[in-house]
């Protein structure tokens, strides 16, 4: 799946930047380098990490290969250029490790909105990465891209994300009935939304 929309810019209206770093005091949010792939690999070839996403981690044939990683980097490279992806490879600060990725997808600029997404490795759970990632990716699209409307998805099951965003004040917009088929089951989606208005609120919590 590619996402290759040609948008026609009104005067005035923010673009998205092919080099873009977010920095905060526990991540570096930098833009993916073939130094990152086999890191990548990893990440997202391992079944804890994937636990929410396993439908993506390519199980059944051992996990993600190098050239795989490159091509869903490039395809995100290319959602850049486009402005209609945002892509980060999450990069520890300490240590310069990196643990995972994050970023935008479905970005449509004249309509001021978005979908969020991360991967975090799960050496790093309860860590405070998973947060500041949210706080630093959506200060950047409310503040900078002036966005209205980010949608959040994940699995009902999924309890830390979901109270995450509960948290920080994300309205829950719909359950998707059955909308995934993992591990011989259906699975339902949770939709959650986060308008510009309610940011000031979240930011204090997630700060």
């Amino acid at each position: 799946m590619t996402f290759s929309l040609a948008l026609e810019y009104k005067v005035g209206m923010p673009s998205i930047p092919l080099d873009l770093e977010l920095h905060g005091g526990l991540v570096d949010l930098k833009t993916t380098t073939e130094a990152d792939y086999p890191a990548l690999q990893k990440i997202l070839s391992d079944p804890k990490t994937m636990g929410s996403l396993k439908y993506m981690a390519h199980l059944e044939e051992g996990g993600w290969t190098l050239e795989q990683v490159r091509e869903r980097c490039a395809h995100w490279a290319e959602g850049q250029k486009n402005q209609t992806d945002i892509s980060f490879t999450i990069h520890v600060k300490e240590s310069g490790v990196v643990a995972g990725t994050c970023g935008f997808k479905h970005i449509e600029l004249p309509h001021k909105k978005a979908e969020y997404g991360i991967i975090l490795h799960h050496p790093f759970w309860n860590s405070g990465i998973s947060r500041e990632c949210v706080f630093l990716c959506l200060d950047y699209a409310f503040s900078n891209l002036k966005l209205h409307r980010i949608i959040f998805e994940t699995f009902t099951t999924n309890k830390k994300a979901r109270g995450l965003l509960e948290k920080m004040g994300a309205i829950l917009e719909a359950i998707q009935k059955e909308s995934f088929f993992e591990e011989g089951r259906f699975q339902d989606n949770a939709v959650y939304v986060l308008f510009e208005n309610q940011w000031p609120v979240a930011k204090e919590k997630l700060a």
